[in-house]
């Protein structure tokens, strides 16, 4: 529905490591999801906070927020091919990872697509 209906203005995703919430488990994970209704966009801005050692202190997340080396614009095509059956959305750590996802994935088949002329992967639960 975000993606069909509106667009995604922004997604940003922190672990509680340096304790937003103070009385939540420090591991648990908390996304602020900016959307509207209405006209679509070609992607949407995005940063990752999860590992520990880059968590963002509670004080710090609007200078974070504001400083554009933080930030990773997301396409909205990259999403479809990253997960086109769910649209799932990846965690980068930085735009070079999210470069390099786009460059993987650029014009190569995903595993599981079958394609003319070249040997075509079948996955299943176990052998038979």
């Amino acid at each position: 529905m975000l993606l069909n209906e509106g667009s995604i203005q922004y997604i940003f995703s922190f672990s509680n490591e340096r304790f937003f919430f103070p009385g939540v488990d420090h591991r648990f994970k908390f996304a602020l999801v900016g959307a509207h209704k209405g006209t679509q966009t070609d992607g949407f801005w995005a940063a990752f906070r999860f590992n520990p050692r880059v968590a963002v202190a509670p004080d710090d997340l609007p200078a974070f927020l504001t400083n554009p080396d933080n930030l990773i614009y997301m396409r909205r095509e990259s999403l479809a091919r990253f997960s086109p059956e769910s649209l799932s959305l990846m965690e980068f750590q930085s735009r070079r990872d999210y470069e390099i996802a786009e460059t993987m994935y650029g014009e190569n088949p995903l595993l599981g697509d079958q394609v003319e002329h070249a040997w075509n992967v079948r996955l299943t639960a176990e052998f038979t």
